[in-house]
Order: C-alpha cells, then structure tokens, then sequence
C-alpha cells in the first residue's frame, strides 16, 4: 500500500506551479523523491509510529489542490480567526497564501513576515540553508513535504525585537476534490527575540483533506518561541 500512495503522491509532481526555475530547490525536490521512493511512508513496525495507522490515509486518493477558489470560506475564516485575537495574520487557501485574506498591517521594524513561494521567488531571503534538510528525508512525510511543497510562511525576527502579538497562520481547506497541500513554515528568531507563532487549521466538517505540515524553526542565543 505505502508503495502505491507514493507512486500516487510523487506522480502529481509535474503540475506543481512556479519555482521550477530556483535550481538547488530542485535538486532537493528530486533527493527528497529518491528518499521517499525508496523508504516510503512509516507503518507501525517503525518505533515512533507503532501506536499510529496511517493506512487510512493512504488509501484516500488526495491530490494537489489546484484551485484557489475563495467561496464559502467564510465561515472557516471567521472560525479560524479566534473572535477577538489582536494578531498578525497569514491566510492560506488550499495551500496558497491569501493576501486578501492576510492582515500584516504595522510590523515593527526588523521583521519580516511574508509567504514562502514570495519569499523563494523574489530572494529577498536566501532559504536554501533551511531547506536543505536532506538528513530528515528518512521520515517519509518530510520527504513528501519537500516533494510537493509550494508555500507556506517565512517569519524573520531580528535581534532584540519583541514581538508585539502573536502571528496566527491560518491553513484553510475548502475541501473540494479531497485536495492535498503540504505546506512549509520556517521561524528565524534572532538573539533574544521574542515571538509567539499559532498555526490554525480548518475547513468544511463534511469534506476529506488532507494538510502535510513542516514548521521549522532557528533560534539564535537567548532567544524565546512560544509556538
């Protein structure tokens, strides 16, 4: 069965969108691939997933999401948004950031909160270090992850700076066609900084999705991360 969902997994690899042009973010994809292909995904003879089935997960047909369609999110949104939380906000639809959705009004100086995908196409932050992770590629869902991955978010927190509240990272599914999304989150914290991160998940209760999810996160010398 592991063999099979890989082969369905790893097959959607060519309708990924964008980012085909960074290089060494391609060689990690294809390293990842290799992993995966040959290790496959951990079943319950593994020690750290004896007490979890993922079978039912694999039976499912998920596939990339590919539609960023915004309709009847409302409700999640609103959920998602913890009533009256004073926050920075990311939102993310099927896996891909929202701007309209986002709220990131007012960063203090020397923070950088932006989407992954933006982050990797516009090099304003040079990832290839934090992605670079090919020692974790044995877990056979971070290897998906680095597979399929499109976005996700990129927090920055220079040194000395508190952050004022939380940054809430909103993944919302709208459930349409059992869609799939792997999303990559990665925190850099600088000497004593503080920050607190939140990662909110939701979607329609009727509906099957299914959210792979890497965070992370590099904390500098007396830095602090409530996560």
């Amino acid at each position: 069965m592991t063999t099979q969902a890989v082969e369905h997994f790893l097959s959607q690899a060519a309708n990924l969108s964008g980012l085909k042009d960074i290089h060494w973010l391609e060689d990690q994809r294809r390293a990842a691939m290799a992993s995966l292909t040959a290790t496959g995904f951990p079943t319950r003879k593994v020690e750290d997933w004896k007490y979890t089935d993922i079978s039912p997960i694999l039976k499912k047909n998920f596939s990339l999401a590919t539609s960023d369609d915004t309709e009847d999110i409302q409700s999640s949104l609103a959920s998602a948004q913890m009533n009256t939380l004073d926050c920075y906000q990311l939102v993310f639809i099927n896996g891909r950031f929202s701007a309209s959705h986002s709220s990131l009004n007012d960063l203090p100086e020397n923070v950088d909160i932006a989407s992954l995908n933006e982050t990797l196409k516009d090099q304003t932050i040079d990832l290839s270090s934090y992605l670079n992770r090919e020692d974790e590629y044995k877990d056979g869902f971070v290897a998906l992850n680095m597979s399929l991955m499109e976005d996700g978010a990129v927090i920055q927190v220079g040194k000395n700076v508190e952050l004022d509240k939380p940054v809430n990272l909103v993944f919302i599914s709208t459930g349409k066609d059992q869609p799939a999304q792997n999303i990559r989150n990665i925190i850099i914290a600088g000497a004593n900084s503080r920050i607190e991160v939140i990662e909110t998940y939701t979607g329609p209760s009727t509906s099957e999705y299914f959210t792979n999810t890497v965070t992370e996160a590099w904390l500098e010398d007396g830095a602090g991360l409530n996560h």
